[in-house]
């Protein structure tokens, strides 16, 4: 895959809530498990735009992003996912409404405390294609920092 060619779209607006007062390391490891059971269910690579807020109402807030040529596949499979089985507390998983982008990206990164590449995961690879399965992943190294912003 070509790194600029390589267009990601916001696809789902997801909360996960998990029991009170969970550090963030253990909000963080449970999150990226729902989101690689996500992407593998779809078979498609996701890249996740994450805020959290710990403490009494532990929490935590995805803007997730596909491919655009992955995006038909992911419109098909999607319908079928069941998100209780891969999360069992409190969730919400809406489809992105572009209309209200702004205001999802602001209260994501800014109204909570953005996870970073280094603290947690942020992309995430179906293995779904001989060459991920190798680790040779085309796709992981096409979103950075400067594009996240330019996403926003």
């Amino acid at each position: 895959m070509n790194e600029e060619k390589t267009k990601y779209v916001e696809v789902l607006f997801v909360m996960l809530s998990t029991g009170n007062n969970r550090p963030h390391q253990r909000l963080w490891k449970d999150v990226a498990g729902f989101c690689i059971h996500l992407s593998r269910f779809t078979k498609c690579h996701l890249y996740a735009l994450r805020g959290y807020e710990e403490g009494k109402n532990s929490h935590e807030h995805l803007i997730l992003l596909v491919p655009s040529d992955e995006l038909e596949r992911f419109n098909d499979r999607f319908p079928s996912f069941q998100s209780w089985k891969a999360w069992s507390w409190i969730h919400d998983v809406s489809p992105f409404k572009p209309e209200l982008k702004e205001s999802a990206y602001t209260y994501t990164l800014v109204k909570h405390e953005p996870v970073l590449d280094g603290d947690s995961d942020t992309f995430f690879c179906p293995k779904y294609y001989t060459r991920c399965r190798r680790g040779a992943c085309s796709h992981k190294a096409t979103i950075n920092w400067q594009q996240q912003l330019e996403l926003f």
